[in-house]
């Protein structure tokens, strides 16, 4: 009996005529589904004119350099920073991070021992 089944089930599944204009890629069912507009690659091209010579500043510097030490504070607005020197301020050396800084200033304990990192995250979010 279980025989004859799959005999009937393979009979039936060959015999079943495939029309090759039924079958869809799936971008086109895409499309259909969701009913989604022109890709960007179907619509043309457009043309962009350059110019020949490139404006130069004459006393433009070759590079901007940051590096050294810089002063960190907390806190403040715009208008305190510009107005008037802090007397709290720390160095803060470039390249570096803000948690280094903060621990040769001796603000954290070490970020890098034990479970420090949650106190230093803390400082993570500060202006």
């Amino acid at each position: 009996m279980k025989s004859q089944n799959l005999l009937f089930l393979v009979i039936c599944l060959s015999v079943t005529p495939v029309n090759a204009q039924l079958i869809k890629s799936l971008d086109e069912i895409d499309r259909e589904s969701f009913h989604a507009g022109a890709a960007p690659f179907d619509k043309g091209c457009i043309s962009v004119n350059i110019r020949e010579k490139l404006i130069k500043h004459a006393n433009a510097p070759k590079d901007i350099i940051l590096d050294g030490v810089w002063q960190l504070v907390e806190g403040g607005d715009e208008n305190e920073r510009l107005s008037s020197l802090w007397s709290d301020t720390i160095s803060a050396f470039v390249p570096g991070s803000i948690h280094g800084s903060l621990w040769e200033a001796g603000i954290i304990p070490d970020p890098y021992f034990g479970r420090n990192d949650s106190i230093a995250e803390k400082y993570s979010y500060k202006t």
